[in-house]
């Protein structure tokens, strides 16, 4: 048996290059009965080289691969505790086909709870839209005395392609981070700026 395993060529395994004879004693079970296969053999033979197997107490091969199979369907059941099952009520003809159980979440909620959060997703991008708005708004008059720009009409001309508005205003946010990620804010709503500034 170990010289049947042992002419598998393994490279080097987990930084192993060779397996210890103890760690093969722990596959001895497989000469008893040579044609039934044996589970998790690289699990099994990972454990022996970690030291997670005693190899030199008495090893139960069948009981070891019953509790790595055992231990696998509680992961699973674990990691599938975590997720629901969505149910569409509409496509099932059958009323128990289509039934919401416990657990379970029908695909109309999905949808509802879906939107629902674009729109407080929405209310906060336009809590942030108003933000800057006011900002720029407020700053606007200041900015005209100090340093001779209008920054809402530089937007707005910006916006329609004026070179000269759109070299003064990338001078503006280049020099005032703030500045600039308002403009931002405001260019990434996508919303008219003659509405937004009337």
């Amino acid at each position: 048996m170990e010289s049947t395993l042992k002419a598998f060529q393994f490279g080097i395994m987990d930084g192993y290059s060779e397996i210890p004879e103890g760690v093969w004693g722990l596959l001895s079970d497989m000469t008893k009965n040579p044609q039934k296969p044996i589970p998790y053999v690289y699990d099994i033979v990972k454990a022996g080289m970690e030291g997670r197997i005693d190899i030199h107490a008495p090893f139960y091969l069948d009981a070891y691969c019953r509790a790595i199979e055992s231990n696998t369907k509680i992961a699973e059941f674990s990691k599938a505790k975590k997720v629901l099952h969505c149910v569409d009520e509409i496509s099932g003809t059958d009323k128990s086909d289509c039934m919401v159980g416990y657990g379970d979440i029908s695909l109309s909620k999905v949808s509802l709870v879906a939107r629902m959060e674009d729109a407080f997703e929405k209310l906060a991008d336009d809590d942030e839209l108003m933000y800057a708005l006011s900002q720029v708004k407020g700053m606007n008059d200041k900015f005209i005395v100090e340093h001779s720009v209008d920054l809402v009409t530089t937007l707005k001309y910006a916006v329609k392609g004026i070179p000269a508005a759109v070299t003064k205003l990338r001078a503006v946010c280049n020099e005032f981070s703030d500045i600039a990620e308002y403009v931002r804010v405001i260019l990434s709503s996508g919303r008219d700026l003659n509405e937004l500034f009337a």
